[in-house]
């Protein structure tokens, strides 16, 4: 399978090929075309510094030769590299697809128990400033107690009237 950015590298130079030939034969069906569209993408792969770029030059031209010893209208006009480079654009829209499936699925995510482990539920709040060191204070002594000294601290401070004496 081609990685995602060789993949997105054929898509993006087939298409500029393409636009570059439409903007001077509007026959797409004409040798004229195939022929623009032809150089026009070598071009743009020889202008990429990917290896891969040039190994599917390399591949079209050994593939080329071949054909031509078995069919000689293969070395007639563009016929040959049009197909062939036509046939293989066709299928790199669904193989990004499948790649970009793939990558999504293999990384990242929620995970059932993943994350730091919860004590008790907490609630955020705001208060001055000045009162802050001392609700740290408080709040890391009530974290330090077992349930019964917690009970005892609620009890405590909700009935006796220690933080609100006057009212």
């Amino acid at each position: 399978m081609r990685s995602i950015v060789e993949l997105e590298t054929f898509i993006s130079i087939g298409e500029k090929a393409e636009n570059m030939a439409k903007d001077s034969f509007s026959d797409c069906e004409s040798e004229s075309y195939q022929t623009a569209f032809v150089a026009h993408f070598k071009s743009l792969l020889r202008a990429n510094s990917y290896d891969f770029t040039s190994e599917f030059l390399t591949e079209m031209a050994d593939d080329f030769n071949s054909a031509k010893e078995e069919d000689v209208k293969y070395s007639i006009g563009p016929f040959f590299e049009f197909g062939y480079i036509t046939q293989f654009l066709k299928f790199l829209p669904d193989e990004l697809e499948d790649a970009l499936a793939v990558r999504k699925i293999s990384h990242g995510g929620a995970r059932k128990g993943a994350g730091r482990p919860t004590k008790r539920p907490t609630k955020q709040i705001r208060i001055d400033s000045d009162l802050a060191e001392s609700f740290k204070l408080m709040s890391d002594y009530y974290q330090s107690l077992d349930d019964e000294g917690r009970r005892d601290f609620d009890n405590r401070f909700s009935t006796s009237g220690l933080l609100f004496p006057n009212g």
